[in-house]
């Protein structure tokens, strides 16, 4: 069997699934090596030095503040650069989907796609919630505002990081279907010849 030169060429949708599978695997490393680093930035805080005055119900919080706010702002750039990288591949994403030669896998890279910007989203909208006590700080009325406040907030920390976690797998499964997919009933041409022989 022949195989057509333009598979092996930039026409076909495999260099651009190529494309979106590693940006995918790329972005998931990114997103699961994220707590690891943050774990590892708050085992070993850099020491602020306290004010002579201060109290010593208050002591080593600016040292436990910074150390905070290193390891959260560690993950949150990794979930941006995690994101950006995917969002960079939109293009191929197009391209690969537009000419995988299976419809079903196609339909299926469709569906994750349209499933990972929806999961973004959420995984905003979350992350608003979660970041809403923060405006108590800043409102004219903190006790009215903070009744108003989702009681859940705690509990929701969790979700964004599961929503990421899933949604990059799903992109990742969909690039590799997408870039292994093949033709229904590409191999019939060779059976049929094959059967044809004794005549």
């Amino acid at each position: 069997m022949i195989t057509p030169v333009h598979a092996y060429t930039g026409n076909t949708h495999r260099a651009p699934a190529r494309v979106w599978v590693l940006m995918s695997s790329i972005a998931i490393a990114v997103l699961v090596l994220a707590p690891g680093v943050a774990l590892a930035l708050f085992a070993f805080p850099i020491f602020i030095e306290d004010p002579p005055d201060t109290m010593p119900a208050f002591r080593s919080v600016n040292t436990l503040t910074y150390t905070v706010v290193r390891s959260v702002l560690m993950c949150v750039v990794s979930a941006l650069a995690a994101n950006v990288l995917v969002f960079a591949s939109i293009p191929a994403i197009v391209r690969a989907l537009r000419r995988c030669p299976s419809p079903a896998t196609a339909r299926f890279g469709t569906i994750a796609a349209i499933a990972f910007f929806v999961g973004a989203i959420v995984s905003v909208a979350i992350w608003a919630l979660i970041l809403a006590p923060v405006g108590v700080l800043f409102s004219p009325d903190p006790q009215s505002l903070q009744d108003k406040l989702p009681r859940f907030s705690f509990l929701l920390i969790f979700a964004p990081f599961v929503i990421d976690w899933a949604r990059f797998l799903v992109m990742l499964i969909a690039g590799i279907a997408v870039s292994t997919a093949k033709r229904p009933g590409a191999a019939m041409p060779t059976t049929t010849l094959t059967a044809q022989g004794p005549r």
